[in-house]
């Protein structure tokens, strides 16, 4: 068995050795993203392995410190303290880049709290002229002097400051990422009082490995950042890149590749064969521009980031389109693909993480749908984006506080030439944006998911309506509501519909709700949950006929008994441009649908659609959509002056409808 020279126990600190060495030789073997959180992690990893060793090295260098020269024993003992002192300052460090504390805290105050790790280690560093830390003295060896208990002054100063940092930033940062650093934090602290209890064992060492293991499996592993597959970067990588971007302020330019008819191709070709053909393309792009950070962010998209300078974007597009004509093969794949391309020059300011990428992905979607080769991205488009997000933020603040008003747009009845319908439609009036126009909070809710809620408070809405007015005394038979096709996948809407109906304690057979082409994917499951409405009493309109695919095969195998002609199929017909909106109506009348002509706007419009031979119009020129009191007066006043043919009743100006 080895004989130690000093009373020491060094089992744990031993045992730490080769496994920090196997983690920082992994580490910096794996390639990383850029950026002061790597480094800030490397160096608590550096620190501890430099702490653990020189500790055991310089204890027993001290058991016999006349062999060797004094100036050697202070570099050793040196090297030990300066490893202490920047392993616990080194973690602060870490949380300071991977929580971007400068954000929240600015670097002034990010900077103060580095000022006492610079006094300690200017202190460590000058002990051999003043003796402020340890001294040799001539026949007794090294001594502990009055300054050595500032060593762990500093360890508890940086365990606190980093408290500081996480309770300051914990809000705007990955709660894995957070709880992490707190557990890491509570375990400096038990390795600073075991430290004390068992004087003799050296115990910090592996206290810190295990601070370090947390972070290192829970947000600092480079396999994280790697996609599993493809030789490049993911998803997760290139936001934490941008972000970092962002924070220092520094310029980049962002050019994006998407592989077009992606799901198609998975199809034709098969899930493996795609998949294998990707890795190829990822592996050529890695090779083939290595000046570049390369991510794939999923569903067929490649991103080449430029730090701080501007790409050749025309060069780079030309390279790549001309490689893309030849196939992507290799001895079990063949696959060919094309592409779209996009690019984000350096001049473009970019706001941040959420409008860097949409940006990216919606100018890439659009390239591809405008079948272009490059499509570059400029400041309005990012504007209208930035906009965008400021859209979202206001329709998910108005679902959550219910602030989502409900107006309602009469229908015309041919037949009784009076009013005696109406839809119910969402608006927004937002308390900085001021009135959104539905087609932008629509569209959006549409894509983050929200339009289910959105829907339901329509319908809620719509019910509060009926359950505190007499429809019947202001000519209304029915209140037509939309039904979104997020709505009518779930098998919960029927009872949905039904419970709030129950709720205001209102009747079903009180209203109609329009559903659209885009919501028969799934006709069983829908026809079952039209079935149980119908069972209740409500009716189903299609909504927007002609604006899709229009299957009339469909169509016929649902319950339907309305049908609501386009807005667009109406304009066209009356400026000459197309005749699909007679032949529509005679189908449907034929057919035995009752139909209802949007977007009648004039008086001229009006007519010519009465006479042929429609049930139902509706459109700006009888009103527009009118928030609950003006919708009731405005009922009012048409049943005042009595029942009037199209042609007679007053237009309304449009708005925003």
């Amino acid at each position: 068995m080895f004989h130690w020279l000093s009373g020491y126990n060094y089992d744990f600190a031993l045992a730490t050795i080769p496994v920090q060495i196997i983690l920082m030789g992994y580490y910096l073997s794996r390639r990383n993203l850029p950026g002061r959180q790597s480094w800030a992690f490397a160096a608590v990893l550096a620190a501890n392995l430099a702490m653990t060793i020189s500790d055991i090295v310089s204890c027993e260098m001290n058991e016999i410190w006349e062999q060797f020269p004094l100036w050697l024993m202070y570099v050793v003992n040196i090297l030990y303290f300066l490893g202490f002192l920047l392993r616990g300052w080194a973690i602060f460090y870490y949380a300071v880049e991977a929580l971007h504390a400068e954000r929240v805290l600015g670097i002034r105050v990010i900077n103060a709290l580095c000022v006492p790790i610079l006094i300690m280690v200017a202190l460590v560093v000058t002990t051999p002229w003043f003796g402020l830390i340890f001294h040799f003295d001539p026949g007794e060896g090294y001594h502990n002097t009055w300054l050595y208990p500032s060593i762990y002054w500093s360890t508890w100063f940086y365990i606190g400051a980093l408290l500081f940092v996480l309770v300051t930033c914990q809000r705007r940062s990955q709660l894995r990422l957070v709880i992490s650093l707190y557990v890491c934090d509570a375990i400096l602290v038990a390795a600073i009082l075991m430290r004390g209890l068992f004087s003799h064992t050296l115990v910090t060492s592996f206290f810190s490995l295990l601070a370090i293991l947390v972070i290192y499996l829970t947000a600092q592993n480079p396999d994280l950042f790697h996609h599993p597959k493809v030789p490049l970067f993911n998803y997760g990588a290139f936001d934490e890149m941008v972000s970092n971007c962002q924070i220092r302020a520094e310029r980049f330019s962002v050019f994006g590749i998407q592989l077009r008819n992606y799901a198609v191709a998975k199809r034709i070709y098969g899930v493996p064969q795609v998949d294998r053909g990707i890795v190829l393309i990822g592996d050529w792009l890695r090779h083939q521009f290595p000046q570049y950070y390369g991510f794939y962010i999923g569903s067929g998209r490649f991103v080449l980031l430029c730090e701080g300078g501007e790409m050749d974007a025309r060069r780079l597009s030309s390279e790549i389109r001309q490689r893309f004509r030849r196939p992507w093969l290799d001895t079990s794949t063949e696959v060919d693909f094309t592409v779209a391309m996009a690019y984000l020059p350096l001049s473009v300011d970019k706001t941040n993480i959420v409008v860097v990428r949409e940006c990216l992905v919606r100018a890439l979607m659009e390239a591809e749908l405008r079948g272009e080769d490059l499509f570059t991205i400029n400041d309005s488009y990012l504007e209208a984006l930035i906009r965008e997000a400021a859209v979202e933020g206001a329709v998910m603040s108005a679902l959550r506080e219910r602030r989502i008003e409900v107006f309602f747009q009469p229908i015309y009845s041919v037949h009784d030439r009076q009013i005696t319908g109406a839809e119910a439609l969402a608006r927004l009036n937002d308390p900085e944006m001021g009135s959104v126009p539905p087609s932008d909070f629509v569209a959006v809710a549409e894509r983050n998911g929200s339009i289910r809620e959105l829907g339901r408070q329509v319908f809620a809405g719509a019910c509060l309506f009926a359950s505190t007015h007499d429809l019947r005394a202001l000519g209304i038979e029915r209140i037509n509501v939309n039904l979104s096709p997020a709505q009518c996948m779930s098998e919960n809407l029927a009872e949905e519909l039904i419970q709030e109906a129950a709720r205001r304690n209102v009747l079903l057979s009180d209203f109609c709700f329009e559903i659209t082409e885009s919501a028969m994917d799934d006709l069983t499951l829908l026809r079952s949950q039209m079935l149980r409405l119908i069972g209740e009493g409500a009716t189903f309109a299609l909504d927007d006929f002609g604006s899709g695919t229009s299957n009339i095969v469909r169509l016929s195998t649902l319950p339907i008994s309305e049908v609501k002609l386009d807005a667009e199929t109406t304009r066209a017909f009356f400026k000459g441009e197309s005749q699909v909106l007679r032949f529509q109506i005679d189908m449907l009348e034929h057919m035995g649908f009752d139909v209802v002509v949007e977007g009648v706007e004039t008086m001229h419009m009006a007519s010519d659609v009465l006479n042929m031979g429609v049930e139902y119009e509706q459109g700006f020129y009888f009103s527009p959509a009118l928030p609950v009191r003006e919708f009731t007066d405005y009922l009012k006043r048409t049943m005042d002056e009595g029942p009037a043919p199209v042609g007679t009743s007053p237009a309304l100006a449009p708005d925003s409808a």
